[in-house]
């Protein structure tokens, strides 16, 4: 038991060096409605493209460059990433259900205001196109380090590369042809 309450007093000051050496300011406590809505919109969209869980408002938020920035997250544990409705799931639904203030800012926002920080953000972000393993195997051998394996093969790896390519591809191209 004290080594569990150990460890997760280690993770919490990692999180918080991390928090302020980028000057991190979490959802919950962004005041400026546009800064909300951005960092709602965006999160959402990479929720989508990349399969990313466990969102929350305290591990969304912004840094001091004023970009949307995530810690902590998971990759949902699926065989298949691929969104085949994922501009009318990005545009029409909500499906952050389990984020509380982040459901209730992204239900107030339509398919035009939605549409437009999606724009705005697709071209910042289209090193998604490159993501290689390199990436993945670099964080996964930082993890082993700190005694902590994943069980995970290449093949699902490549896999997850694959889909979450296509995602953006196919998403970025829909907004071509708008």
């Amino acid at each position: 038991m004290f080594g569990v309450e150990v460890d997760l007093r280690i993770r919490e000051y990692r999180r918080e060096k991390c928090f302020n050496l980028c000057k991190f300011i979490e959802l919950e406590k962004l005041e400026d409605v546009n800064a909300q809505k951005k960092v709602v919109v965006e999160a959402y969209l990479l929720f989508l493209i990349l399969g990313l869980r466990d969102l929350n408002e305290g591990n969304t938020g912004l840094n001091q460059e004023k970009n949307m920035c995530i810690f902590d997250f998971m990759i949902a544990d699926i065989e298949v990433y691929l969104r085949s409705q994922m501009l009318n799931d990005y545009k029409n639904k909500n499906i952050l259900q389990n984020i509380r203030k982040a459901s209730t800012i992204l239900t107030g926002i339509g398919a035009e205001e939605r549409m437009q920080i999606a724009e705005d953000a697709l071209p910042r972000w289209d090193r998604i196109n490159s993501m290689t393993r390199n990436v993945i195997d670099s964080e996964l051998n930082e993890l082993r380090k700190h005694g902590i394996e994943l069980k995970t093969t290449s093949n699902d790896i490549d896999s997850y590369l694959h889909d979450v390519k296509l995602n953006y591809i196919s998403l970025c191209s829909a907004f071509q042809k708008l």
